[in-house]
């Protein structure tokens, strides 16, 4: 078997183990891990554990050059000793945890490939953002056959000027995760579009993103993605600077004159009191913060359980069916302590680094602007919301994006090796 051809069942799998056809709340996973409606992520996550575990062995003279990999695994560490030492519902915890060493392996296969030569990053590449669009296609056709299912109200909303939000209704899809793949698509068809690549279709993609973000509501999301708009336009030199101008122009003007509209898009008919706390999220940060100080010295370290200790919080802040604290940071330092919490900080920063390191190549290398400003818009909702500290359709977001920017060619943007 060529190792195109792996590539394709290892993020076939990791996908598969993500779609969701029905939610279900902490009660009802603590009872009964094994359901008929997840039964297809189970045997998705087994096989794709012995198989990344098989293909690994049979490249084990490459060495791995990625810290991100190397600390995500000191993560992964820190959550067994979390569990074993603290949680209240094992299984769950070390299921959890088989989530994430699953797509690490594969990911760790991939980026030996990728070591090996740079053109297997752009085939995975390419691969995950046609998985990105087909769960967006899957959504709209649900919103077709079911508009009831798929456009509902905020959970939080008094006036607002779009009391609707969508949602995935064949596919589970949160509207904030729905918001964050359209704004990752986004990125990528806009810059197709812009040094005109196909732009028929890239036109019509950004017209159906848009659309998806608007309704999502993702606030972040639109915040995180105007922040990475501003450093394209300021570092990048692929498109003219007529281009820059007239898009810049036309944002600006748009803004201006629909002020009172956003505010009220953005508020959701709330006082800008409720927005500073974000929700609601800033109780629900305090009070885990609370939790993590009252707790040991080890719980402090390694925290408190994996991804059981949070969910404890939530069930007792009452956050319905909520899974996560809605932040990177406060979720690995409640699940797998200090310790946990610096290697997320750490596979950040390191890819961050890899950016400002090799940024020249954000002023003429197409790709390697996608790759930074993806990462970039990803980090910046790492603050609210769940990316990497858990499975999650962003985890191998990032990791194949960490990847790609630290195998990247710098010199030029020649093949290393060519594929036997």
């Amino acid at each position: 078997m060529n190792n195109f051809k792996r590539i394709r069942i290892l993020i076939f799998l990791v996908f598969t183990s993500l779609f969701l056809f029905k939610t279900r709340d902490f009660d009802e996973t603590s009872a009964s891990l094994i359901d008929i409606s997840n039964l297809h992520r189970i045997l998705s996550l087994v096989i794709l554990l012995f198989l990344s575990i098989q293909y690994n062995l049979t490249l084990r003279i490459v060495k791995n050059n990625n810290l991100v990999l190397k600390f995500y695994g000191i993560y992964i560490v820190t959550g067994f000793l979390s569990t074993v030492l603290f949680s209240d519902i094992i299984l769950l915890s070390f299921w959890k945890l088989i989530e994430i060493l699953s797509v690490s392996l594969a990911i760790l296969y991939i980026n030996k490939l990728c070591y090996i030569n740079f053109e297997y990053f752009e085939y995975v590449f390419r691969l995950m953002v046609n998985y990105l669009k087909l769960i967006i296609i899957v959504s709209l056709v649900g919103l077709i056959i079911f508009p009831n299912v798929a456009l509902q109200p905020p959970s939080q909303y008094q006036e607002a000027f779009l009391p609707y939000m969508i949602y995935g209704s064949i596919l589970r899809i949160n509207p904030n995760t729905m918001g964050l793949i359209a704004a990752l698509i986004f990125i990528y068809s806009f810059l197709d579009y812009s040094i005109s690549k196909k732009k028929l279709t890239n036109g019509l993609w950004i017209l159906i993103l848009v659309f998806v973000m608007v309704f999502a509501q993702s606030r972040t999301t639109l915040l995180a993605l105007s922040l990475v708009y501003l450093i394209y336009v300021f570092k990048s030199k692929i498109i003219s600077n007529f281009f820059k101008i007239f898009t810049t122009t036309v944002v600006f003007v748009l803004i201006y004159f629909n002020v009172n509209l956003l505010t009220k898009y953005i508020g959701r008919g709330y006082e800008i009191d409720h927005l500073s706390k974000l929700s609601g999220r800033l109780d629900w940060w305090n009070y885990a913060y609370g939790v993590y100080l009252d707790s040991s010295l080890t719980e402090r370290l390694v925290g408190l359980g994996f991804n059981t200790a949070n969910r404890n919080l939530l069930s007792q802040l009452d956050a319905g069916t909520a899974s996560s604290l809605h932040s990177d940071y406060i979720d690995s330092l409640i699940s797998s302590g200090v310790i946990g919490f610096s290697m997320i900080i750490f596979c950040f920063l390191t890819v961050i680094f890899n950016i400002y390191k090799k940024r020249s190549l954000l002023k003429y290398d197409s790709l390697f602007v996608k790759l930074s400003l993806m990462t970039i818009l990803m980090f910046t909702r790492s603050f609210s919301g769940t990316t990497i500290s858990f499975h999650n359709f962003f985890l191998i977001c990032f990791l194949v994006l960490s990847i790609g920017i630290i195998n990247y060619p710098f010199k030029n943007n020649s093949i290393l090796n060519p594929i036997n």
